[in-house]
Parts: C-alpha cells; structure tokens; sequence
C-alpha cells in the first residue's frame, strides 16, 4: 500500500519499516506558470505508478496515451520532469514486438529515464489520488533550492541541437574559468546536498556537476558538458531531458554574437541569459545580456 500525506510529499508503507526513506519533498523546482499534472492530467484518462526499488530512489509516474505519444510527469526526491515521448521512439524486444504494438508503462518510463528500466513499477491506487498529485504542484515549490541550466556555446553555433553536441574536452579556458567562478564542480555519486534531480547513485547523469551554496541557497547547475553524451544522438536527449525541464538556462558563449532565447524548444524554460568573456581590447566594459523566452508561454 503506498499513502501520501498533505504536509509534504509520498511516501510508502509495507515495504521497509523507515518511512523517511519513503519521503518525496512537496517543493519542486517547477515554473510556478507552469503547472503539468493540472494542465494535462487532472480530471482525465491516465494512470500513476510508483516504485520503491529505484536506483535514483522512490519514485511515482504519472502517463497519459495521447494516441500518437505518451506524456508522462516522473517525480523523484528532488525534481519532478515532464516528458513527451513519440510512440515510434518506444521499442520493444522479443516477441512482443513480433506480436503485439502494445507498449507497457514500463517501456514508456525507460524511454524518459533509462535509469528506471530495472525497477519494479505497480499502479497506485489510492483515496483522492488525482487531487493530492495536484496539491504537490502548488507553491510554495522552491525553498531555496534551484536548479538551472548551464550551456557551452562555440562561435558561430545558434541551434540548440548544435549546443547540446559540444564535448567537455571541446570547452575553451574561458569557459573552464567560469565554472570555477560559478561554483564547485563536485563529483554526483555519493553526494549528499541538493542534486537537482541527477542520479547520485549510479553515475547516469554524468560523474561530476556543478554545485553552489550561496546565503545558504543551493543551486545544482545542469551544465550540458557534464551531462552524459551519445555520439548516436544528434539531438543529445540525454541532456535535453534535464536542461529542458530547467526554468532558466545560461548560455556561456565564447563569442557575443546574439542568441535568440527561441533555440531552446522548452516550454518550461522561462528564461535565458548569455554571457560572454570580457577579453583584452574589448571596447565594452560587460559582456553579458539575459532575456526572457517567448516560447515559454504558447
């Protein structure tokens, strides 16, 4: 049986004897204009499944078959992420997929977080379900903790497709120097602060981020050159998935060439600044502009 309470979060009960093991904090980093399980799950056809053995710990999902794709809300300990997956990007093995066209929640939920293939998924059914999932979107929602985006831009480069392909070895000294000013690059596994929603368990959303703790807030930047990269993956979904859910993204760009906030293909990012280093001769005394995205609202 698993029960949430009002005061903060889910937790389980039946399966370990430590409900605190159990408790999902009530406060998201989601945009506070943007509110997905009202928007396109309250009050319809869909299903919520949770699981206890997780590698990145308890989770509970929400799906709902749009016909042509699955839209799904996977919360964690510390992030809760939207995700729309075309159904011609779920595959099946063995003869299931010989046989039937079916997917079942567990395919669906690998596809948005492969770290959650092995966990053992079963359907919630609980008194006002709908309602307490909703409650779970309200603020307050950040509590001093955020998350943001932080994106390597080369010269030149002015899609997000482009950005997101860059390679941690690729960065300038530039930008090296900017991660150091920003925060402390800390290594994911075993670490015990705010981790933003990446895995510290099991190394899948990369070895090391970057943190910061400023007038006691912590930020867990998703920086696009530690996240994990395929070379298979032009659209590098890996990384989208994280920075994408994100409410604001910084660009470092290693010119100051403008950069129109649209490139990133997110309705949940609501605000994108730039930034650029001052270098020798430069007549201007600041390199750094910010915008707010149009896309974020439609």
């Amino acid at each position: 049986e698993m029960a949430l309470g009002f005061a903060g979060g889910f937790f389980a009960e039946g399966f370990t004897d430590d409900n605190s093991a159990w408790y999902i904090a009530k406060h998201y980093d989601l945009p506070l204009e943007y509110i997905w399980y009202d928007q396109y799950f309250y009050g319809q056809a869909h299903q919520n499944f949770y699981a206890s053995d997780s590698a990145l710990g308890p989770v509970l999902v929400s799906i709902r078959d749009e016909g042509t794709a699955f839209r799904l809300i996977v919360r964690l300990q510390q992030a809760m992420e939207a995700h729309l997956i075309d159904k011609k990007d779920i595959k099946s093995s063995g003869l299931k997929r010989i046989f039937s066209s079916k997917k079942s929640p567990k395919e669906v939920i690998a596809v948005a977080r492969p770290e959650l293939s092995s966990a053992k998924f079963q359907l919630a059914s609980i008194d006002r379900l709908e309602d307490r999932l909703r409650d779970l979107e309200r603020p307050n929602i950040f509590e001093d903790k955020y998350r943001i985006g932080l994106v390597y831009r080369k010269p030149g480069q002015n899609t997000e497709n482009d950005m997101y392909n860059n390679l941690d070895a690729d960065t300038s000294e530039d930008f090296k120097q900017f991660l150091r000013l920003m925060g402390e690059v800390v290594d994911l596994k075993g670490f015990k602060l705010y981790n933003g929603g990446l895995d510290t368990t099991n190394n899948m959303s990369g070895k090391q981020s970057l943190y910061t703790k400023f007038n006691d807030k912590e930020i867990m930047w998703h920086v696009s050159t530690l996240l994990p990269f395929f070379a298979s993956d032009p659209q590098q979904l890996e990384r989208k998935k994280h920075i994408g859910n994100d409410r604001a993204v910084l660009v470092f760009s290693d010119d100051d060439s403008p950069l129109a906030p649209s490139v990133f293909a997110s309705k949940a990012i609501h605000l994108v600044g730039v930034v650029s280093p001052l270098r020798s001769g430069d007549s201007t005394s600041s390199s750094s502009s910010s915008s707010s995205s149009s896309s974020s609202s439609s």
